[in-house]
């Protein structure tokens, strides 16, 4: 049986990668190379959650020098469907990193990357960067401190530093060129599919997440159809009162504006189900 090959592509992979500050470093410095990148305080699935109502989320990869925190996440193996998820990601982001003693001004700036798979922004760009505008333009006395960054693996990779397309090339099709930076994480990623400690690791994370899919899709299932029952049962009701009403009103012992009301329609659509059940009798 052929071996299971990790890539950076997956998520498991690159945050074991990624998590050494010697590999984080140079994607950092490619992607952003007007920064100057020292000493990096690197933490792996970071878990943050505001509220016990609100919902949580798990950074893959968090990075802190003294310029700012970045957030890195690798989502090619699935479709991200909104520019609001990083807009989550970095306001989480900002809760965890405001303390109570902490003026708002003192907030470091966040910058959020998604390395992702899918035509996000419908076109064939590899490279997108929003900041905060400001309308109508003008000289704002601060930065707003917040960027948020997709890479599409999938669009042509170009519009990015070019020290940076040997890299996306290996996330994208692992396959290893003349950059010394891709052989170094393709050793770092070799070594991790070689020991079966991490695999086994791994492998056991792979498959209690699918049981938790398959329990919540389970839970959905079974959910929707109690909800249909109920459903079922309340429209019967409803349906069984609304007869008894037409039926009282065809013997004329209750007035049109009465059962109309009682059935919370209008007269005319009262009339309209008394008529349609007078049909259906004839019928039968």
């Amino acid at each position: 049986m052929t071996q299971k090959i990790y890539t950076l592509k997956n998520d498991f992979m690159f945050k074991t990668v990624m998590s050494d500050e010697e590999n984080l470093k140079p994607f950092l410095q490619r992607l952003f190379p007007e920064k100057t990148f020292k000493k990096l305080i690197i933490e792996q699935e970071k878990s943050l959650k505001a509220s016990v109502n609100s919902h949580g989320v798990r950074l893959d990869i968090t990075a802190t020098d003294e310029e700012g925190v970045y957030n890195v996440e690798m989502n090619s193996l699935y479709t991200v469907t909104s520019l609001r998820r990083g807009r989550y990601y970095a306001s989480s982001l900002d809760i965890s990193l405001l303390k109570p003693d902490t003026k708002y001004e003192e907030l470091p700036n966040v910058t959020v990357v998604f390395v992702i798979s899918n035509y996000l922004f419908c076109d064939n760009i590899c490279l997108h960067t929003g900041e905060m505008r400001w309308d109508p333009p003008g000289r704002m006395a601060e930065t707003y401190g917040v960027k948020q960054v997709y890479i599409n693996l999938s669009a042509e990779i170009m519009n990015v530093p070019e020290d940076l397309i040997p890299v996306l090339e290996y996330f994208r099709d692992n396959v290893v060129n003349d950059d010394s930076y891709v052989q170094k994480l393709s050793v770092a990623a070799k070594n991790a599919n070689d020991d079966p400690v991490w695999r086994r690791a791994v492998m056991d994370l792979e498959e209690r997440m699918r049981m938790e899919r398959q329990t919540g899709i389970q839970q959905g299932i079974e959910q929707g159809i109690e909800q249909g029952i109920q459903q079922g049962i309340q429209q019967g009701i409803e349906q069984g009162s609304r007869e008894r009403m037409i039926r009282l009103y065809l013997q004329e012992k209750l007035s049109l504006a009465d059962c109309a009301e009682e059935c919370g329609m209008s007269e005319e659509e009262f009339l309209a189900a008394a008529e349609e059940y007078r049909r259906k009798l004839k019928e039968e």
